[in-house]
């Protein structure tokens, strides 16, 4: 396998939304669980099944930019880090298995701006979990 092979990285997220009253909530499941559950499917888990683009150093480098806050004498003051997620996950999710009313809903900026914030933290941290690698991984 090359070095410029672009695979992609497949996450699942397994979730419920749980009505109390007038409102929902979501409660996302780890691996495990989730999938014992969702075996079952009289108990309401479904699976949200994503495709992401590994970030490459071209990638990296112009998300760190965008998300890069600088004073009015132009110099860096940090990322901001709300930016650097949403740059990375808008940048890096090519695919989802969502759907509404039957259609399958496009992955763009309007449609991931509309998920509840829950499942894209918790897609995202899958995503850098995914991304990163520990001591072992680089023979350490």
């Amino acid at each position: 396998m090359s070095l410029f092979d672009t695979d992609l990285l497949y996450i699942s997220l397994y979730y419920k939304t749980v009505v109390e009253g007038k409102n929902k909530r979501i409660v996302i499941y780890d691996d495990e669980k989730g999938e014992t559950l969702f075996k079952d499917s009289e108990n309401g888990v479904e699976i949200i099944e994503t495709e992401w683009k590994n970030i490459s150093w071209e990638d990296n480098n112009q998300i760190v930019e965008y998300s890069t806050e600088k004073g009015e004498d132009g110099i860096s003051r940090g990322i901001n880090l709300a930016k650097y997620r949403d740059a990375v996950i808008k940048r890096c999710l090519k695919k989802w298995n969502l759907t509404y009313k039957e259609q399958l809903v496009p992955v763009n900026n309007d449609t991931i701006n509309k998920l509840p914030l829950s499942i894209l933290t918790k897609l995202f941290q899958k995503f850098e979990k995914m991304s990163d690698y520990s001591d072992n991984d680089l023979g350490k």
